[in-house]
């Protein structure tokens, strides 16, 4: 029933889709004029406010319809706009929210005009061919919003380790902080300046974050052992691995590679996929305190070929 309502209003008032400017009916016409006016005198206003310039004089258009006739009517616009609760960003703003402003005069929503660059649109191009497979531009607010899913779909320790370059951890900062302004972390990402090539690079490089990883945890492992191959590490240590049981699990995992997943929990209890970098540091010191061993009450501890 509202459909229909709505779809004979539009029809009624010849409502013109194609040309926001050139309505036939008058009224609709001063109206556009009105609220592309409020647009450009003040770039942050309530939501409300909009509602009002038509639900006032010299319009007075009822409740009901105030909300499809403005949003319709700003169609070409609603692009350039972020919104806001109580200052918090608004990644979408559905029919639901929209009439609870009308009903409840809510000036806690706001909108904010703003312009992009085209340094800006063709950074946000990128970022949706590199990251959505789409080329076109699209509104910071939904791109962000995309990024953000993108990289909670990525293990744990790759979104929160600071193993990684300057540039990579500054782009996931940016893309956690666009929950709360996605202007702003437009701007951010735009300093970057970040290639389409060096994107694809990044991208790339943090799914396969975890994998590469595992490769330096062996490389620091052997260093650790004082070895180069992890088949060393038997002989080596035999007399340590032959009091400790623990050590002598772990070094059977280590000569073969094919079972590092299993080694790294053996050693601290938690998968790779999930680490800080606080268990990063759990890790090594654990391996330490395993080739501790006990001496005519005397406490040793090996680290590569020598005691300490």
């Amino acid at each position: 029933p509202d459909y229909l309502i709505f779809a004979t209003t539009f029809k009624n008032l010849r409502f013109n889709f194609t040309d926001l400017d050139n309505q036939e009916t008058r009224e609709l016409n001063l109206l556009r004029k009105k609220l592309c006016q409020a647009l450009e005198d003040s770039s942050r206003n309530p939501i409300y406010s909009l509602f009002e310039i038509a639900l006032n004089k010299p319009f007075g258009i009822r409740a009901p319809l105030v909300p499809i006739l403005v949003v319709s009517l700003l169609k070409d616009k609603w692009h350039q706009m972020a919104f806001y609760s109580n200052d918090f960003n608004l990644a979408d703003l559905n029919a639901t929210m929209i009439y609870e402003i009308l009903n409840h005069a809510a000036d806690f929503y706001e909108y904010e005009i703003y312009s992009l660059t085209a340094e800006m649109e063709e950074m946000l191009k990128q970022l949706n061919e590199v990251f959505c497979n789409e080329n076109t531009v699209i509104h910071p607010n939904i791109i962000f919003k995309q990024l953000n899913q993108w990289l909670l779909s990525l293990p744990k320790f790759t979104q929160i380790t600071v193993k990684q370059p300057e540039n990579y951890l500054q782009f996931k900062q940016i893309v956690k902080a666009s929950e709360t302004d996605p202007l702003a972390a437009c701007k951010l990402m735009l300093d970057l300046e970040l290639t389409k090539d060096e994107l694809v690079q990044l991208k790339e490089t943090l799914i396969s974050f975890v994998d590469s990883f595992k490769s330096i945890i062996i490389n620091e492992t052997k260093a650790l052992f004082g070895v180069t191959n992890s088949s060393e590490i038997k002989t080596k240590y035999a007399n340590y691995i032959q009091n400790s049981p623990q050590l002598f699990e772990l070094v059977e995992l280590m000569e073969d590679e094919a079972n590092i997943d299993k080694y790294i929990f053996k050693v601290v209890g938690i998968r790779l996929e999930d680490w800080s970098d606080i268990t990063c540091d759990s890790y090594f010191a654990t391996l330490t305190q395993l080739l501790t061993v006990k001496d005519e009450e005397a406490i040793r501890i090996l680290n590569g070929d020598q005691v300490l």
